[in-house]
């Protein structure tokens, strides 16, 4: 007894189809998920002839897929077991997610194979095909779409969400991020670039926080998103939100200086925290291999929406490379796949070069991406971070001005967004005005 196969349910979805009179644009589940190799071929049949424009009947595909003995009786019975239009949604979702368990089930034994080998980097990738299989939405091998259904898809998400008054994309607490890059979306591979002391791991974690805090227009569940931080650990990363929510100085909370008033709002920001869909992950010196395994793993039990790497420059090959740019070369193709196969949006902070120091206009540019050319070709979208105010040899530099550099933006223009950086709670705002209210 196969476990990964429902004859049942496969028979009634390719009984519903013969004999169905509107044409098929997008199918509902991929010939590929079917597990019968008759039904699989029937079902393809039923396809191409509706795509083409032609009547799907029992007599139709089988003169479409050529004379065999037995064949038209069994059309004529599938006709019969056809299932109705309430129970065709629950027998495709029965048949793709047997399809994912058997792809998952394949990578799994591949995983074992490499293991008993001797090839750690083989079964890693072969755990993360796994995970990612077995996550919504993947699609099977081989599965390809025309050029017509991906446009169609296209237009029915964005006539759903103009009905419904949805604004496409996660949006974030930046008003100008929302407008100028249309919010955080899926799949995307952003690359944000700063020096030293920019600001862009408190970017990058208040971004994570506003994911976990947002709610999906279509689904109306809580986005989650998942942070790998390679460089600092989980008790400083929760000091550094703890400060932003609660508008209480990080130094001050670091040092226990803090008073009743601002302790009360303390716990009342933690409080207000647990809602939050934020999941951290700080293992050090990653590869590229453990993280989709770990993505993949975190989309299939919280279905998250956006992964998050602090840094780029610090996740480590899964093989040996002949130098560093080949290593980053390795992780920037993985995480770009990473954001394809889990259809999520991958936030990379990277770490810039020198040679921007060096300069009278220390604005960074492309160039100043260390290893940036498999970079520059991966990333969506490349923003730099910048506060004049960072470099200790420019002391009449508005301490709160920030500008966040789009250079790359192939879903739009690039730009400059101007942000306020309120440096003791570590927290980014859209700029307004330079006068802060008091943090007490």
């Amino acid at each position: 007894m196969n476990v990964f196969f429902n004859e049942t349910s496969e028979r009634a979805i390719v009984g519903y189809y013969i004999g169905y009179r509107r044409k098929i644009s997008i199918p509902p589940i991929d010939p590929s998920d079917i597990y019968h190799p008759e039904l699989r071929d029937m079902f393809g049949a039923i396809l191409k002839l509706s795509q083409a424009g032609s009547p799907v009947t029992p007599v139709t595909v089988h003169t479409s897929m050529g004379s065999k003995e037995g064949r038209l009786k069994a059309l004529i019975q599938l006709e019969g077991d056809g299932c109705t239009s309430y129970s065709i949604r629950h027998h495709c979702e029965t048949v793709t997610a047997l399809a994912r368990r058997r792809r998952a089930h394949a990578a799994a034994s591949g995983a074992i194979a490499a293991l008993e080998a001797d090839d750690d980097a083989a079964a890693l990738s072969a755990i993360a095909e796994a995970a990612t299989a077995l996550s919504e939405g993947g699609r099977g091998n081989g599965a390809t779409v025309t050029i017509a259904e991906a446009a169609e898809a296209a237009l029915i998400t964005a006539q759903k969400a103009r009905a419904e008054g949805v604004t496409p994309g996660i949006q974030t607490s930046l008003r100008g991020w929302n407008e100028k890059l249309g919010g955080i979306r899926q799949p995307r591979l952003i690359i944000i670039g700063a020096r030293p002391r920019m600001g862009k791991s408190a970017l990058s974690l208040q971004l994570a926080a506003d994911v976990g805090s947002s709610v999906d227009g279509a689904t109306g569940k809580t986005n989650t998103a998942l942070f790998f931080s390679l460089e600092m650990g989980t008790a400083e990363l929760g000091q550094r939100h703890l400060a932003s929510t609660s508008r209480v100085p990080a130094q001050r909370i670091d040092r226990a200086q803090f008073s009743d008033a601002q302790d009360a709002r303390m716990i009342q920001a933690v409080e207000d925290m647990r809602g939050i869909k934020l999941h951290i992950d700080d293992r050090p010196a990653l590869k590229i291999g453990q993280i989709r395994a770990a993505a993949a793993a975190a989309k299939a039990e919280h279905g998250i929406s956006v992964v998050i790497v602090d840094y780029l420059q610090l996740v480590r090959a899964d093989g040996r490379q002949t130098n560093r740019e080949a290593e980053v070369a390795e992780v920037s193709r993985g995480l770009k796949a990473l954001a394809k196969e889990l259809r999520v949006c991958v936030i990379a902070l990277a770490q810039l070069n020198r040679e921007c120091d060096k300069r009278a206009d220390r604005r960074p540019n492309m160039s100043d991406l260390r290893e940036s050319g498999q970079i520059e070709q991966d990333a969506d979208i490349i923003a730099f971070l910048y506060r004049e105010a960072a470099y200790q040899d420019r002391p009449d530099a508005d301490p709160n001005a920030t500008e966040l550099i789009v250079g790359k933006n192939r879903q739009g223009t690039c730009g400059t967004i101007d942000l306020e950086w309120d440096g003791p709670t570590q927290t980014f705002r859209d700029k307004t005005t330079n006068q802060w209210v008091s943090h007490g």
